[in-house]
């Protein structure tokens, strides 16, 4: 491999498999570093799961939430994860791509000061970026999509072997919903939310895993959804996207209230 990349503040050591930052270095990993390197070297196109699968799993079957627990791990290192995603960024059923202002590039040492016309030019056009940020935000304040504060799902199967399971759960959910149009997905953080509040629970169930989601009005406390996704460890990835795509399509209809 041989390259070293910059995302944002780490400076990612390819070789190594070490991410360094003024603040401290971390160590990835083996496929951890193998995934991230591979989306360095896409250079922000989307990668999908199946050229991940193929790359960094040789192919072999693996369960439905490797690649996310993975990609959980790599957020964690980078001081992140799903709801505040700054360098991995999730494409609902695509995979992932690296974001980051700049294309990671190999690292050749201090760049030069730009000269000032570039940095004039810099100025505006950063204000036109504002400009156009405030227009998108007025839009958005015009389309008032429903606000989903989504909790983290909390392990309540008495097991802490069930740990990686509840975190890779974490990102399925926030996965499958970002990206819905006319939805607001938000981190809940034990706070109350202007819209819904979806409730998930990892518990088992005759010794298989299951998976308790309850979307909550937050207005009057009232449960307005209500599933259960249940299935082997291999498969309960799967079983809750499917579910959660009930939940997309009620919520593309309207809010609560005209569901019928």
């Amino acid at each position: 491999m041989g390259e070293d990349y910059r995302i944002g503040e780490w400076d990612f050591d390819v070789a190594e498999g070490v991410l360094r930052s003024p603040s401290g270095s971390h160590r990835l990993e083996h496929r951890a570093a193998r995934v991230l390197a591979m989306l360095c070297r896409h250079r922000g196109r989307p990668v999908t799961q199946a050229e991940l699968l193929a790359e960094v799993w040789d192919g072999r079957a693996v369960a439905d939430n490797s690649i996310a627990i993975v990609i959980g791990d790599l957020r964690r290192a980078l001081g992140e994860d799903a709801r505040s995603a700054r360098y991995i960024v999730t494409l609902p059923k695509r995979g992932y791509r690296l974001a980051s202002p700049e294309p990671p590039t190999r690292m050749i040492g201090r760049p030069k000061a730009a000269p000032v016309w570039r940095r004039r030019a810099g100025v505006v056009v950063v204000g036109l970026g504002l400009l156009a940020a405030l227009a998108v935000l007025g839009w958005r304040e015009r389309s008032a999509p429903i606000t989903l504060a989504v909790e983290r799902v909390r392990n309540e199967t008495g097991s802490t072997a069930f740990a990686p399971m509840s975190r890779a759960l974490d990102g399925v959910i926030v996965d499958q919903l970002s990206g819905a149009g006319g939805l607001a997905v938000i981190d809940a953080s034990g706070q109350r939310s202007p819209g819904l509040r979806l409730v998930p629970r990892l518990t088992l169930w005759d010794g298989t895993p299951a998976l308790s989601l309850r979307a909550v009005d937050e207005r009057d406390g009232r449960v307005v959804w209500a599933t259960i996704a249940e299935a082997p460890a291999s498969r309960i990835a799967r079983v809750t996207a499917g579910k959660l795509d009930d939940l997309k399509r009620r919520l593309k209809a309207g809010p609560p209230r005209t569901w019928k």
